[in-house]
């Protein structure tokens, strides 16, 4: 809406300039293409191509995967996506190995894996045969090249399912009922998937008929509805036939009404380089985020303040711990009454402290010395 000034003249003057002006429609984004990669060293440069055109680069970071965003005003399928690796470096001798790494892509919401089959890759490389063409279930580029995502949009209500939080063994023993565990599903997309005929494997469940999980919901499955329901006050979409969770770990699946094609897996395990602290001890075992890898272990935490069924993740968002690496006892055979060191690298620590316990006494702690780098040891 427009205001004139009073004089007529300058009235005048601005409904001319008015009439003089094309009208144009609000251009709208039509399509939104997202990355989700990382690299080996960091500093990779990803390049986003349309029909083969290159539209943007961004350099990846070093390894978590993160969301690289594009947005244009054309309409986008995959098929005219191709995600390239630019920089490659090699250098062994220096430590150097340089890969672009591309867990999926999103268009306007919907997901495409880089491992599924009808990817192609210019450079995989695999033990057997070394760098080649072609389709191959891997999700990472180690020489120049690109991948190259499937010509067809998927139908209309398809989307993908992500095994989101793992309550694998609900502890504490006598406090909690140990079929009170629980296994979360999440939809990241933006329309309902149908889960009718799907199964797990490493338990007995299969979604009856009509069985649905809608665009952004989260849902359980649990050994038992009733105590599921009076332990979290969430009622799972479905109940185990037989079977369990591991609490020892195990590799669970998410099968196609097909049972053969896998809709997602983790193969989570109770100790490193997993979180030891959802065996047992009250939190459960959480994706930090929905665009990172679940089958990998840094892409998981114990949660905060206790398992979170049927809601968003209590670690999303929450800044990764620094990595521990390289962890080393010194003498590695130590004898009674002997001291002895523990020294690992702690990427980008200011402070360090060591945790231990005697036998099955309470956590004692002592405070580590950065002896060089990002070095840190203590001493008991």
């Amino acid at each position: 809406m427009f205001r004139f000034s009073k004089n007529a003249s300058e009235d005048l003057q601005t409904k001319k300039s008015l009439l003089n002006c094309e009208l144009l429609e609000p251009r709208m984004m039509l399509s939104t293409v997202q990355l989700f990669a990382s690299g080996s060293e960091g500093g990779e440069q990803m390049e986003l191509r349309i029909d083969d055109v290159a539209v943007q680069t961004w350099t990846v970071n070093q390894g978590t995967f993160d969301t690289y965003t594009y947005e244009t005003a054309d309409t986008i399928n995959a098929g005219q996506v191709r995600v390239a690796f630019t920089n490659d470096q090699y250098d062994p001798a220096n430590g150097i190995d340089a890969n672009l790494q591309l867990d999926a892509i999103e268009i306007d919401g919907v997901r495409y894996e880089t491992e599924d089959l009808s990817v192609f890759s210019t450079g995989t490389w695999l033990p057997a045969d070394g760098i080649v063409e072609g389709f191959r279930e891997s999700e990472t580029l180690h020489t120049n090249g690109y991948f190259q995502f499937a010509g067809a949009d998927p139908e209309p209500g398809d989307g993908t399912v992500l095994i989101n939080e793992i309550l694998y063994n609900p502890g504490p023993d006598g406090v909690v009922d140990g079929d009170a565990e629980f296994l979360e599903l999440y939809n990241p997309g933006d329309s309902a998937v149908d889960l009718s005929g799907m199964s797990f494997v490493g338990f007995d469940l299969t979604f009856v008929a009509g069985t649905s999980l809608g665009a952004g919901e989260y849902a359980i499955v649990a050994p038992s509805n009733a105590l599921a329901q009076s332990t979290w006050g969430v009622t799972p979409l479905a109940e185990f036939t037989d079977g369990g969770l591991s609490g020892g770990g195990e590799l669970i699946q998410l099968l196609a009404a097909d049972g053969v094609t896998v809709v997602d897996e983790v193969n989570y395990l109770d100790e490193s380089p997993w979180p030891a602290t959802p065996d047992g001890n009250g939190p459960s075992l959480e994706l930090r985020d929905s665009a990172l890898d679940n089958s990998l272990a840094a892409s998981w935490g114990a949660s905060i303040g206790g398992p979170t069924p049927g809601a968003i993740n209590s670690i999303v968002g929450v800044e990764e711990p620094a990595a521990i690496t390289d962890i080393t006892v010194n003498p590695s055979e130590v004898l009674p009454n002997q001291a002895f060191s523990i020294s690992a690298t702690i990427e980008g620590a200011t402070t360090a402290n060591l945790v231990y316990k005697v036998m099955f006494g309470e956590d004692q702690t002592v405070a580590m010395t950065n002896i060089g780098g990002d070095v840190w040891q203590g001493t008991l």
